[in-house]
């Protein structure tokens, strides 16, 4: 069977990588393709939220701190949470997000299972103000609650 996998010269990537439409730039910068930081950075800031999600999922290169910051200012929630997902991220950083204005950012990184969350961490979240981040940290199973913090759970009305 033969081998379909295409290959393209890197002409060819910049072409689709700057391409008018979006889902075409979204395409190109899906593959694995080696990008240089000049396209990692245009992907970045692109117009389109869906073409700057798609770089911010990518794995293969390590945001800026100013990227980071951007990243996590982007107007796009699903832009926000694709660097909120990344796993190249630091301790401050991931406090950063943990106290991010957006409850479903919050939310996000309290799932993070590559985190292990400090005591006052874990108390924040399961009094944070967003219902998702609270039951986030309530569903964790590395750490043991309080028994103030199953009595609060008790009596929440959340759902």
């Amino acid at each position: 069977m033969a081998n379909n996998k295409q290959i393209f010269t890197p002409e060819e990537i910049e072409t689709g990588l700057t391409h008018r439409r979006a889902s075409s730039r979204c395409a190109y910068a899906r593959r694995n393709y080696k990008l240089t930081p000049e396209q990692i950075e245009r992907g970045l800031t692109d117009v389109d939220r869906d073409v700057r999600r798609v770089f911010a999922e990518r794995e293969d290169y390590t945001p800026t701190k100013e990227q980071l910051e951007r990243g996590f200012a982007d107007k796009s929630i699903y832009v926000v949470r694709a660097f909120a997902n990344r796993r190249d991220l630091t301790k401050k950083q991931i406090e950063e997000g943990l106290t991010h204005k957006d409850g479903s950012v919050r939310a996000r990184f309290a799932e993070r299972k590559d985190c292990k969350f400090t005591p006052e961490q874990i108390e924040r979240g399961l009094t944070d103000v967003d219902d998702e981040v609270r039951w986030k940290f309530a569903e964790r199973d590395d750490y043991k609650a309080t028994p103030a913090q199953i009595m609060r759970g008790l009596m929440s009305t959340a759902i």
